[in-house]
């Protein structure tokens, strides 16, 4: 049992990160069960492991250490404290994925990977079924969370297959080409629906890295091995949009993706650029240790240059690093992967010909993830993570050298043993939050575990929100209570967690302006607006019914005047073409609100505007619904 905990461990890992429709994005927190899991599963491996014979290496490990350190450093001095912990135990994780087999022999490591072959199959099976009767129009696999209907990743599903699919090339010289063959066409029909741009320029770049290696020893069997995974790949993508369009169904234009000519389309790629000259930005402001793991959202808000433009990160995962995690870091993980590299090429030669063909293909799907990570960034799920990290674990490998000694692996056992210990703290707290029935109930004042974890998120402004909302009833019974003092001192909380935490801010402004203190609030909402000028505008509106409520018309009538061009775009663009979902949102009854308090100094054409917009909201609404009602009963039978 002993002997084989590590391949037991991470293959049944592997696969319930995998296929599991609930626990992926670990960074939002609905994959921290998963982090908490292999952070344990890693302390008990480095023990196992401790005693196997390894190669003596410096610099590898020494840039990867630096990484490591630097990234803990970054959360350490973070200016987002309370939401980057997920993300430090992931890539402290992996990191040490790699410390424990990076330079060892791995006997299990064929059967893992056959493991990853029939995953992916599967995975893409379940995508194909999927998407054929239901309304999206992207291939998502297994990449969705089951309660959360608009939370499918068909960009994380591509970055996985473009990591997994070589894998499959490894088994073609057991005589079963022409089974791999029909597997890889089921899995590259997968990959072609996920309809990632970024993923087909990848994609198209693996396929001439692999014809370069192989074109000399192509038979045959070979070639016509080939033309059965185009015939099926051909065949599974023609005919499931044929089964799609027999069930009334919208498929994705292609013509259109390509030219970028939609809506989607043209901000996804005006707002990338934005993105990673935000990043180049803020790494200049904070270069040291950046401003901390999962923090670009944030810390983006204030130099965002369009409405509702943002995301969780730059989509790029270098510029990630150096934006929240500082250039020592950056330089730590860029120096590992030379260093990696160049040890695969110098010793490429001296290994069995057999090994060479494995740790090239398995170099072309990290290659592969990596390219198109340089416009998106997926490693946020915790299958795509342990697999580029395990991945180069077994490239390395390949070449560890004959004359290596027995060496204890005091690194990995240290490192794992203090991460399974943090997260086995972590969860503990964790599972108790889960079994409070209101964790945040203030009334009754009830015992909130989540007050000992460093994994706070939005607990104090959750808590907050509890005293705004049971201000009056508790007034009513209990007079000497002011709930809303005990809600500014809980957001106090928040905000020396969280600096750049604009809501924390804005609730501050809400309690202020409802006991009459215009100053504190004023002062409030503006930081408010500073912080995060271009996605609420709940922000706007309040602040703008505190300049009237204070009698303050001057400054009132400048404020409207400064943010009516930003109503203009708003209502003309964002809500008819639904970009970024904001139809679904409070944004479209709050603008329709500013329209109205501004009414005396605006044109009385706004009004009309105003109309037309919640409308338009009323109907996509109305069809979203519809859809997701027509929707679950295919759900529910997955």
């Amino acid at each position: 049992m002993k002997k084989y905990f590590s391949y037991i461990f991470l293959s049944s890992f592997f696969l319930f990160a995998l296929l599991n429709p609930l626990f992926k994005k670990y960074d939002y927190g609905a994959g921290w069960p998963l982090v908490l899991l292999l952070a344990v599963g890693l302390g008990v491996i480095g023990i196992v492991e401790f005693k196997r014979k390894r190669e003596r290496v410096h610099f590898e490990k020494l840039f990867l250490l630096i990484f490591m350190g630097f990234y803990l450093a970054s959360f350490i001095f973070s200016e987002t404290k309370n939401i980057g912990l997920s993300e430090v135990i992931a890539y402290l994780s992996a990191g040490l994925l790699y410390l424990l087999f990076a330079y060892q022999k791995i006997p299990w490591m064929e059967k893992f990977l056959k493991v990853v072959l029939y995953g992916t199959a599967i995975a893409s099976v379940i995508g194909l079924g999927m998407y054929a009767f239901q309304p999206e129009t992207r291939m998502f696999g297994p990449f969705f969370n089951i309660f959360h209907h608009a939370n499918e990743w068909p960009n994380a599903f591509a970055l996985y297959l473009l990591l997994t699919w070589p894998v499959f090339l490894i088994f073609t010289g057991k005589k079963n080409h022409y089974w791999i063959a029909v597997l890889l066409g089921i899995v590259f029909s997968a990959l072609i629906l996920t309809y990632s741009r970024g993923a087909m320029i990848a994609f198209a770049g693996q396929i001439v890295l692999i014809l370069l290696y192989f074109v000399r020893k192509i038979k045959l069997k070979q070639v016509l091995a080939t033309g059965l995974t185009v015939v099926i790949t051909a065949g599974i993508f023609l005919g499931i949009n044929f089964v799609k369009i027999q069930n009334d169904l919208r498929i994705e234009d292609v013509t259109e993706r390509v030219t970028f000519d939609n809506t989607e389309s043209l901000t996804s790629k005006q707002e990338r650029v934005d993105f990673w000259i935000g990043a180049i930005e803020l790494t200049k402001e904070k270069p040291l240790l950046g401003w901390g793991p999962f923090s670009f959202r944030q810390a983006y808000n204030g130099i965002q240059k369009t409405f509702l433009g943002n995301s969780d990160h730059p989509h790029n995962v270098f510029l990630k690093i150096a934006a929240e995690n500082g250039i020592f870091a950056l330089f730590g993980f860029i120096a590992f992967l030379l260093t990696v590299g160049f040890t695969t090429v110098s010793r490429f030669k001296t290994i069995s010909k057999p090994k060479r063909q494995a740790a090239y293909v398995l170099s072309v799907g990290v290659l592969g993830a990596f390219a198109h990570s340089l416009i998106d960034y997926n490693f946020n799920f915790i299958v795509n993570l342990m697999l580029l990290f395990l991945f180069l674990a077994f490239i390395r490998s390949f070449f560890v050298k004959r004359d290596f000694k027995a060496r204890k692996n005091y690194i990995g056992l240290i490192c794992g043993i203090l991460i399974a210990v943090f997260a086995l703290s972590e969860g503990a707290i964790y599972a108790l939050h889960q079994m409070q029935p209101d964790p945040y109930d203030a009334t009754y004042n009830r015992f909130m575990p989540l007050k000992m974890s460093h994994y706070k998120r939005g607990f104090y402004t959750a808590v907050a929100e509890k005293y705004m909302e049971y201000d009056v009833a508790v007034q009513q019974v209990m007079v000497e209570v002011d709930m809303g003092e005990r809600a500014i001192e809980t957001l106090d909380k928040q905000i020396e967690l969280n600096r750049l935490d604009s809501r924390a801010f804005y609730l501050k402004g809400v309690i202020y302006a409802k006991d009459g203190e215009f100053e504190r609030a004023k002062s409030n909402f503006q930081k408010a607006l500073q912080l995060n000028p271009m996605n609420e505008w709940s922000y706007y509106v309040d602040y703008l019914r505190l300049l009237l409520s204070s009698s303050d018309y001057a400054g009132a009538k400048s404020f409207i005047e400064q943010t009516m061009p930003l109503v203009d775009g708003y209502v003309l663009f964002y809500v008819e073409n639904n970009v970024h979902f904001t139809a679904y949102t409070d944004n479209v009854e709050a603008v329709a609100e500013f329209i109205d308090l501004a009414s005396p100094y605006i044109d009385r054409s706004y009004l009309t505007k105003k109309t037309v917009i919640l409308e338009t909201a009323e109907l996509l609404r109305s069809e979203r619904v519809q859809s997701e009602e027509e929707d679950e009963p295919v759900r529910s039978a997955n």
